[in-house]
């Protein structure tokens, strides 16, 4: 059996358990997106059918833009950091990267015990200098697992969510708001749009999976070219 095939097997009952998990709300928020849902329709059970209306009405709210707006700029700021800080190992500065770091440092860490020695020793005898070792040999090992990282932590950015509700609530003003806390309010707060906030979510998701795409068509594959 090829170890692409046995890896798949393997995996195969963990798949299954996340499908069987994650099948029924993410089925139910993309019902929710395209049906007017809200607290009088929960009262009465009835969902009426509006279509793309819940879409159109999220991308016409100037909050929804600051919101992703925010996010952006978050998610350049905290995986750029952790990036750097995991190749590095210094101090971390923002309370995300201090809980997301850990990860990043693991699997970095768990890729430099793979680098073979033979590479430094001979890299030294032919004159070359930590900087130069860690340009030419360090670096470009590393760079598959970099990317790995990059799709994980960009994903997990874009859907923060606890630091601001811990830290800011989406404030002062909406300085802090993030697209994921643009749905949780939409969806929790009153009028509480339970389909607006589905809508969003899904809007977030489709965000996410495009700039996963992005990165592997233009970092994964040429790492492993």
């Amino acid at each position: 059996m090829r170890a692409s095939h046995f890896a798949f097997f393997m995996n195969l009952p963990t798949l299954l358990c996340l499908g069987l998990v994650l099948t029924y709300p993410i089925g139910y928020a993309a019902y929710l997106s395209v049906h007017r849902v809200g607290l009088g329709q929960l009262r009465r059970g009835e969902f009426p059918f509006n279509g793309w209306e819940n879409y159109g009405r999220v991308l016409e709210d100037p909050l929804f833009w600051v919101a992703l707006k925010n996010t952006l700029v978050f998610t350049f700021i905290t995986v750029s950091s952790e990036i750097v800080l995991a190749v590095l190992i210094y101090a971390v500065t923002v309370p995300y990267v201090w809980r997301t770091l850990p990860f990043a440092i693991i699997l970095v860490h768990a890729a430099l015990q793979g680098i073979p020695r033979e590479l430094y020793e001979q890299s030294a005898i032919d004159g070359a200098n930590a900087w130069h070792r860690f340009w030419h040999i360090t670096l470009p090992m590393l760079r598959q697992i970099i990317a790995i990282i990059l799709i994980l932590r960009t994903a997990f950015a874009f859907a923060v969510f606890e630091e601001i509700l811990a830290i800011t609530q989406g404030g002062p003003g909406d300085a802090t708001w993030v697209a994921a806390w643009y749905s949780y309010k939409i969806t929790f707060a009153p009028p509480n749009n339970f389909g607006m906030g589905s809508a969003s979510a899904y809007i977030l998701a489709l965000m996410i999976g495009i700039i996963a795409l992005v990165y592997m068509r233009f970092v994964y594959r040429r790492v492993t070219l």
